[in-house]
């Protein structure tokens, strides 16, 4: 007799990845490139957004001083190359979250209060 399988949740099934994570070394690291925390993990500190709107503007303004040295810097060909990859990562990245912030509060503020 054939048992019907259980459909999970996409939230279920990455609780379930996330959580497979804890048997790897640096399971911190893990989780913070997912972007999602392990369940019952209690936190390091709470921030605040503004804490996190900052954050992303220094990484944003690194990755572009980053950049800039790779640019216009008399280091070698290799060593530029590898500065600029770092930066681009480092001001997207910021980038992104200051974007994500943006919107999050435009959505909040336009949406939430209209009703």
């Amino acid at each position: 007799m054939k048992q019907k399988q259980r459909m999970f949740t996409s939230g279920e099934r990455s609780a379930a990845i996330r959580n497979s994570y804890l048997i790897l070394p640096f399971s911190g690291v893990w989780t913070w490139l997912t972007g999602n925390d392990i369940a019952q993990r209690p936190p390091l500190w709470r921030s605040s957004s503004i804490e996190s709107t900052a954050w992303a503007l220094l990484w944003t303004l690194a990755g572009s001083t980053m950049t800039t040295l790779a640019c216009f810097s008399s280091l070698s060909f290799p060593l530029r190359t590898v500065l600029y990859a770092i930066g681009v990562l480092f001001a997207a990245s910021g980038a992104r979250y200051v974007v994500a912030t943006i919107i999050h509060m435009a959505y909040t503020d336009t949406c939430l209060k209209a009703g």
